[in-house]
């Protein structure tokens, strides 16, 4: 009998032509999302590719420059072994020069662009200055940041419910205050099987519209040529079953609301209201609350600070306390500094101080978005709308966990940096041609499919008893519905 009512549920869906212009409204909303995305991707790619060109044409150059000159010091029989400056310069090289590190877009970042506009996208990694809180090369436009990107991602949280209201506000209303409701009910079929019925027949357009956008997503704007294949399919699945539990939810949530008897309007204004809440209201609140329990430092603090403690490190001499301070903290480069610190030592020491004094301002910062991170985190669960919002950015790769990761990588890199080019600089060797091949080299990371399922488990778990509990709810309710007022 439920079979019969969702066949003739569809029939009446496919004759309603208000239901296909909202449905032909949410493809192209999908198509503009899904080109947006693309554009968006595509400029991450460029950025990456000019920055990766300039770097091997900029290395290129001072390596042809350091062969030039290393002939042209053989040619005049002046000594090899001679600390120069420029390109033949590790102080030069790794302090001035530097390379530049550029975060590649993840697979199905044209899907979910999530936190990669809120961190920089390119940092200079030199071997004396500390990365801090992130490059400023980056610039980005602050009505973007502030409305956030318009993909894929945002159709499904904030359009899709409206698509999902707009089929279930009113399951019985209607039939029951027209008496409708009781002439079906005299058929062999019961209340639950009628409302179950015509929830499976809206619920198939949902799942199916969401089913198709989510496979064209990641067909046509997904980067599907990274390995393995399980990979693709694991982070599909995880995004699927994220945007239908959500979908569900609202659904769900429809039936509690019908079930309460009321007419169809009242459960419209319920259900927009619902939306608000869940939607606009809570995520607002909690990122409020993040903000106000623990507030972080402000960029223009740090950068003000930055530069105070730069100018006083310029005018500071390097006299024997600071030398020997230094030498207390690097023991294994006391044998490269004796007799004094020359203009390139000096340098190394001055960023040394730098780095200290700035480093209780770093780990404020630190400290207070880590607690703001896990706020965030356990307040999430107050909405679905933040829970689904943190699996689809999981998924792909666009996450806060994701970017955090990038920036310790990045962190780690430099000081790797650090390690390769200040003992050649305290020991005034020079930078050969062949050295340009020998630096180290910052090499990106795909966090694992495997990986992200597992962190996600209870965000997915949560929304399926959230579900659960309502469809219960909305039974028990129905069992006990009016069906005549």
């Amino acid at each position: 009998m439920i079979g019969n009512v969702v066949h003739f549920e569809g029939r009446l869906l496919r004759a309603d032509s208000t239901l296909k212009w909202l449905l032909v409204l949410f493809v192209a909303v999908v198509v503009y999302a899904l080109t947006h995305g693309l554009g968006e991707r595509a400029g991450q790619r460029a950025l990456v590719e000019n920055s990766r060109a300039d770097q091997d044409a900029r290395w290129l150059e001072y390596k042809a420059e350091a062969k030039a000159r290393e002939i042209e010091r053989a040619e005049a029989q002046k000594p090899q072994g001679e600390y120069i400056w420029g390109p033949r310069s590790p102080h030069t090289v790794g302090m001035w020069y530097g390379t530049q590190v550029v975060a590649e877009p993840p697979p199905l970042s044209a899907l979910a662009i999530g936190q990669r506009d809120l961190y920089p996208a390119a940092h200079k990694v030199v071997a004396g200055k500390s990365l801090a809180l992130g490059s400023s090369d980056a610039l980005e436009n602050p009505l973007a940041l502030a409305a956030g990107h318009f993909d894929l991602a945002f159709v499904l949280l904030y359009l899709l419910p409206f698509l999902v209201l707009a089929l279930s506000f009113d399951l019985s209303a209607s039939e029951r205050e027209t008496g409708m409701l009781r002439m079906l009910l005299a058929q062999p079929v019961s209340l639950s099987n009628l409302v179950l019925g015509k929830v499976l027949a809206r619920g198939t357009v949902i799942a199916v519209l969401v089913v198709a956008a989510s496979l064209v997503g990641f067909l046509v704007a997904g980067d599907l040529d990274f390995d393995p294949l399980g990979d693709v399919v694991g982070r599909f699945a995880l995004w699927l079953a994220a945007a239908l539990l959500y979908a569900a939810f609202w659904f769900v949530l429809a039936v509690v609301v019908n079930a309460f008897g009321r007419s169809a309007a009242a459960n419209a204004v319920t259900l927009a209201t619902a939306w608000l809440v869940f939607v606009v209201l809570i995520p607002t609140l909690v990122n409020l609350a993040a903000s106000s329990l623990y507030p972080v430092p402000s960029r223009q603090t740090f950068v003000a600070a930055m530069r105070v403690e730069n100018e006083s490190a310029q005018k500071m001499n390097i006299d024997e306390d600071a030398l020997a301070t230094f030498i207390v903290d690097h023991p294994e480069l006391a044998h490269n500094i004796e007799g004094g610190a020359d203009r390139a030592m000096a340098g190394v020491i001055r960023d040394e101080i730098v780095s200290r004094q700035l480093a209780p301002v770093i780990e404020r910062y630190t400290a207070q978005r880590d607690r703001q991170q896990a706020l965030i985190g356990r307040l999430s669960y107050l909405s679905p709308t933040l829970l689904t919002h943190r699996l689809l950015l999981d998924v792909a790769g666009t996450g806060t966990t994701q970017q955090q990761a990038h920036l310790s990588r990045v962190h780690a890199f430099q000081r790797e940096w650090q390690v390769h080019f200040v003992p050649l600089l305290l020991a005034k060797q020079p930078f050969r041609p062949a050295d340009y091949d020998s630096v180290p080299r910052f090499k990106g990371f795909d966090e694992p499919t495997s990986v992200i399922a597992w962190r996600s488990l209870d965000a997915l778990l949560t929304l399926f008893f959230i579900g659960l509990l309502l469809a219960i709810i909305g039974t028990r309710l129905y069992g006990k519905y009016e069906i005549a007022r």
